[in-house]
């Protein structure tokens, strides 16, 4: 809000991904507007599906692979990736999310939250056994992990 007109401007949006780019719109306006508004850097994990939604899957892993070139803190983290994987399984696109997770595997080996996420993707692509494996390997890495347990009671006759 300007102080000295007393006018604002209130942004609305009907997408899923609006809180992701609404920041942007505000400091447009904001510096368009000579207002004083503080600049927001968008995290990796918002801009990886942000890049998948407009540029597609391998451009998503492109930025990410910068990322992690430039040694960014953010890219040492399963996080960006998997909030990636997951996106792009709510948009039903299950073998670029199978893809991203696989990625995320062989970058972070250790994860357990990795293979359990990789689980689910080919669980929901029909690959019982690759999920079973992946399960598996969650369930080895953290034996707390109680959706491993779960899943692959489901999974097994």
């Amino acid at each position: 809000m300007d102080a000295d007109s007393g006018w604002g401007i209130a942004l609305m949006g009907n997408s899923d991904s609006f809180h992701l780019i609404y920041p942007h719109i505000a400091e447009t306006i904001a510096r368009a507007k000579n207002w004083q508004y503080p600049a927001k850097k968008i995290s990796l994990q918002e801009t990886l599906p942000l890049v998948e939604a407009r540029l597609g899957t391998d451009a998503a892993l492109a930025t990410y692979d910068q990322a992690r070139a430039a040694d960014s803190a953010e890219s040492k983290s399963s996080a960006a990736l998997n909030g990636l994987g997951y996106h792009l399984l709510t948009q039903n696109k299950v073998e670029d999310a199978i893809k991203v997770f696989q990625r995320n595997t062989a970058l972070h080996p250790e994860d357990a939250n990795t293979f359990d996420s990789l689980g689910e993707a080919f669980m929901k692509a029909g690959k019982k056994e690759l999920a079973i494996s992946n399960y598996e390997r969650s369930l080895k890495l953290n034996p707390d992990n109680g959706n491993a347990r779960a899943q692959l009671k489901k999974l097994r006759p």
